[in-house]
Order: structure tokens, then C-alpha cells, then sequence
């Protein structure tokens, strides 16, 4: 898992701070994270890579009202933990092998894909101002699924050691120094087309590449990466969606 703070901004009317995230998270927890509604996430598709991202093994444990309660192995249970490995190599072999007689039988690779992806990791971009019940509900050890704990805790530790800056915009990935040679309206397109291409490096995407990825991005309807930009308003706990006393690129253009 990787856990990035990409800007951190602070309403210098209201004193709300909003953060975006750069997370890498397995792919299996990404339907979860996507209930937290007062939180902007937009994925990039994963790609299968060799290896397997392994799950953190629990012990079942039904004593508590009938419900499975989330407890991590202990130490002299690793030979429990390299035999699960091992059966989820297992399973991640074969879904490979029948990829691979789906592929020679022309079956299209975004069919095959999904065979794919509880065995990989999905990469993300998330923005918020109200996290409370996000960590209120994923810290919970006894709980969360662990996968999530593990992430949320990283998170935590993150918005704890980062300083955030006051600031009017809002704008994941646009350096201070383009800023003064873009105009608003600009500036919000370079940075959500920015967003939408993580897994590459940003710099090399110019202004003119960018405004055809966000026309790209509109025609498609994936306006989801156009949540994580945003101007300061004036009046505290006045939402804008799902953002409080910011208003997003979204929101402003209606899309």
C-alpha cells in the first residue's frame, strides 16, 4: 500500500482543510472505500503486473453476536499464513492460465481483466475536507477489514505530520510557478487532467496535452477527476456537495 499527501489546503475564510490523497491500495477494498460518499475518489484501472498482492490473513471468530471479527494471526500461526499464501498463489495461477485460453480465443482483454483484479492493487486519487467518519468507521482494528485499517492509520499519521497551506485554489499537481502563466479556468483543467494520468510524470504533461485529455475525459462523462480541485468560499459548514466551504471544479461547471 502507498499513501501520498499531493496538496493540503486550508480555507482562509473558514479554516476548513482540504486534502487530496495519492493512495496504491489491493484492489478488494476499493468497492468499500467508494461508500465513504463525502469522499472524492477517482481510480486509475489497474494493470496486471507479475506477483500477487497477498491478503492479511484473519482468524474467523464467530464468538462475538454470530459476526466475523477481524483478528490478525499471531506470530506462532506464520505457518497458517505461508500455507494461505500459497493457496492464493494457487488461485492466482489458474486465473491466469484461464486468461490466457480466454485471450487465444479472442476474448477481449477488458473482459479478462476482471478475472484479474482481486489479485492486484488499484491506484487512486482522494480529496475531502470531513473525514471523521471515514477514520471513525476504518479505525476500528477489532472491526475494519484490515486491509483498510492498515490504510486509514497511514492516512491518519499523514494529515498529522503534514502542514497544511492557507490558499484561495486548490489544485493537485499544477506547480506554483505555472500557475501565474494560467488562467483559472486553465489551471483547473491541466490539474484534473493531471489527476487522471498519475501513473505517468506530470511534468511532461503540458498545458495544450492536458486540455485535450479533460475533452477526452467530458466526452467519456469521467468526471469524477474533476472533484479534486477547488475554490475557497466564504461561509463555514456551506457545502458544496460533498466538499464543505470549497467548491470543486465539478460543482462549478455543473457537470
Amino acid at each position: 500500500m502507498k499513501v501520498k499527501i499531493v496538496l493540503d489546503s486550508i480555507n482562509p475564510y473558514t479554516n476548513v482543510r482540504l486534502t487530496t490523497f495519492h493512495l496504491v491500495y489491493p484492489q478488494v477494498i476499493h468497492q468499500q472505500m467508494l461508500s465513504f460518499k463525502e469522499l472524492s475518489i477517482s481510480s486509475i484501472k489497474p494493470k496486471f503486473s507479475p506477483g500477487c498482492v497477498y491478503p492479511i490473513w484473519t482468524r474467523n471468530n464467530d464468538s462475538y453476536n454470530g459476526l466475523r471479527l477481524n483478528t490478525l494471526f499471531f506470530e506462532e500461526d506464520r505457518d497458517i499464513e505461508k500455507k494461505a499464501n500459497k493457496i492464493f498463489d494457487e488461485m492466482r495461477q489458474s486465473a491466469e492460465s484461464c486468461c490466457e485460453q480466454l485471450e487465444s480465443l479472442g476474448v477481449s482483454y477488458h473482459n479478462i481483466e476482471n478475472f484479474l483484479l482481486p489479485f492486484q492493487n488499484i491506484e487512486v486519487i482522494l480529496t475531502g475536507t470531513d473525514f471523521f467518519y471515514f477514520f471513525e468507521e476504518c479505525t476500528d482494528y477489532k472491526n475494519a477489514n484490515p486491509e483498510i485499517f492498515h490504510l486509514s492509520m497511514d492516512m491518519l499519521v499523514a494529515l498529522e505530520q503534514n502542514e497544511p497551506e492557507r490558499t484561495d485554489y486548490h489544485l493537485p499537481f499544477v506547480e506554483y510557478s505555472e500557475k501565474v502563466s494560467l488562467t483559472e479556468e486553465e489551471a483547473f483543467l491541466v490539474s484534473s487532467a493531471r489527476c487522471a494520468n498519475i501513473n505517468y510524470f506530470y511534468e511532461s504533461n503540458t498545458k495544450e496535452e492536458a486540455i485535450k485529455s479533460t475533452e477526452r475525459l467530458i466526452e467519456n462523462k469521467n468526471f469524477s477527476f474533476f472533484e479534486h480541485q477547488a475554490v475557497a468560499m466564504f461561509s463555514y459548514m456551506d457545502y458544496y456537495d460533498n466538499l464543505d466551504s470549497w467548491q470543486s471544479f465539478r460543482n462549478q461547471k455543473g457537470y
